[in-house]
Formats: C-alpha cells, structure tokens, sequence
C-alpha cells in the first residue's frame, strides 16, 4: 500500500512535467524555423547547410519552395542538404520532383547522388524521373549509379525500359553498385524476370551478401523466373558451397 501511495504521488508531477515538455515542443519550431530561414542567407555556406538539416526536420509545405531554391546554391554541400531535405518531406513535396531530376545533372557527383536518393523516397510519385534516373546509372561515380538504381527500384512499372541498363549494374566492379543493383531487381519483382538469368554469375559473388541477395531476388520474382531453373540445378554441381546453397533455395521458391 505504501509503494501505491508513492506512486500516486509522483504519478501527477510526472504527467504535469510531461505536459510542460509537450508544450514546449510545440512552441520551439515557430523560432526555430523562422531563424534556420534567417541563416540561409549567411554567406557562410556551412550555416546555410546546418540551417537547411534543422529546417528538413520540420513537416511544412511552406518550406518546401526554400528547398528548391537552395537546390541551385553556390555550395555544393548546401545543394546535397537541400536535396536530403526535400528526400525526407517527399509526402508533401511532389513539386520539388522536377527539380530533384535537373539535380541529376549538377557538376558534383555527391549532389547527383543525393538528388537520386532523394527521388527514391518519392517512389511512384517520380515516375516521370524514370529516364534520367536510367541516364545515371552509366555515371562515372558509383554513389550515383548505386543510388539511382535504388531510386529505380521503387517506380515499379514505370521502371520497366531501365531494368535491362539495371542489370548491366549486376557486373560493376563496385561491391555497393552491385547489391543495390540486386535489391533494385528484387523490389521491381515479377517485371524483372527477363534479367534473371543476369543474377546467376551472381552466385559465384566473394561477397556472401551479394550471392545470397542474388538468389533472394530469384525468389521475389516467383514462378516466372522458373526458365532460370536449369541453370540453378547446374550450379547444385558448383564447387562453391555458398553457390551451391543459394541455387537449391532458389529452386525451393520456384
């Protein structure tokens, strides 16, 4: 009885310092907000660049055309933080898409990269960004290539005349190029089936995620991609155990 009379006790304080704490959340971002906008006029890109990752934590329609200004900054690293802005209010930002695409061209492979990433977040939103996503993939950085097969990923049929160029990615001597080349496949499923032969060499991957992944993506594609399973019973005769394992739980999912 006396530990439920404590309780009783501090159960109003807590819940009154709880409300003081919600009520000053609540005030905070009216300040916040209005300064962060106040510094995006520094000359000092690094306060223009902070004051854009505060404003992106904030959910505001009204921000969102600051974002894309920002978008043409002078400063490269204030460009990439206005692209991760918009990436993380994609829901109520279906304007700055366009923009986002165009960002696929900047001169500095790191904007080109977040532009990419930002556009996945808006998924079938972005559709009409399918080609210049499709474009990047041959960029000459693999951040970007990697990034923009990831964005492709999640435009499903839209996607479709890139699958091919996507598979090209499957052979890229960048280990990061590669896996986010397989998970796009395996997000875009059933439609990615005539690349699924691609997967294969796959198997053989030194990276045991990469193989693993390759065959995880077999079975995302379901019974369409049982034209591949002559090749994975040759490769249960692989010397590779990884491969070996792989081809028989791909088998399994046909």
């Amino acid at each position: 009885m006396r530990k439920l009379s404590i309780l009783l006790i501090i159960l109003p304080i807590i819940l009154l310092s709880a409300q003081v704490e919600i009520k000053a959340q609540a005030e905070i971002p009216n300040w916040k907000i209005s300064g962060a906008i106040a510094a995006l006029e520094s000359q000092n890109p690094l306060i223009r660049k902070i004051a854009l990752d505060t404003l992106g934590n904030f959910t505001d329609q009204d921000l969102i055309p600051v974002f894309i200004r920002m978008l043409r900054d002078e400063n490269s690293a204030v460009r990439i933080a206005a692209a991760r802005a918009l990436g993380r209010q994609a829901e109520i930002a279906p304007a700055a898409i366009p923009a986002l695409g165009d960002a696929l061209d900047d001169p500095k492979p790191q904007v080109r990269a977040a532009a990419a990433t930002a556009l996945g977040f808006f998924e079938m939103q972005a559709v009409s960004e399918a080609a210049r996503l499709g474009a990047v993939l041959a960029d000459s950085n693999p951040e970007v290539r990697a990034n923009a097969a990831l964005a492709l990923g999640n435009l499903g049929d839209a996607a479709a005349p890139e699958i091919a160029n996507i598979a090209t990615l499957l052979k890229d001597e960048n280990r990061l190029v590669r896996l986010c080349a397989v998970e796009a496949l395996a997000n875009l499923g059933e439609i990615a089936t005539p690349e699924a032969s691609k997967l294969l060499p796959l198997f053989n991957d030194p990276d045991p995620d990469i193989s693993t992944a390759a065959a995880w993506v077999i079975c995302q594609m379901g019974e369409e991609a049982a034209v591949v399973a002559p090749q994975l019973i040759s490769l249960l005769e692989n010397p590779n155990q990884t491969a070996r394992n792989n081809a028989l739980n791909a088998l399994n999912c046909l």
